[in-house]
């Protein structure tokens, strides 16, 4: 659990998707999809730097394609 935040921070401080896509995939593991997109939609409505917010995007991204819907 106290990965988490170090992990979301990675995310939004990267543009490279693997890691983004990695980060997203151990937060996953870690709290479940449902938790995981719950925060990283909160980072998104808070965040207001457009490279950030790209950033975020990507990650929610990566975590659709990690549980497509069924």
């Amino acid at each position: 659990m106290p990965a988490v935040p170090a992990l979301l921070d990675k995310i939004t401080q990267t543009d490279d998707t693997n890691i983004i896509r990695k980060c997203v995939s151990i937060c996953q593991a870690i709290e479940g999809s449902e938790v995981t997109q719950f925060r990283l939609r909160g980072l998104l409505d808070k965040e207001t730097d457009p490279k950030i917010k790209a950033r975020i995007q990507s990650a929610l991204d990566a975590l659709k394609k990690l549980n497509p819907a069924k």
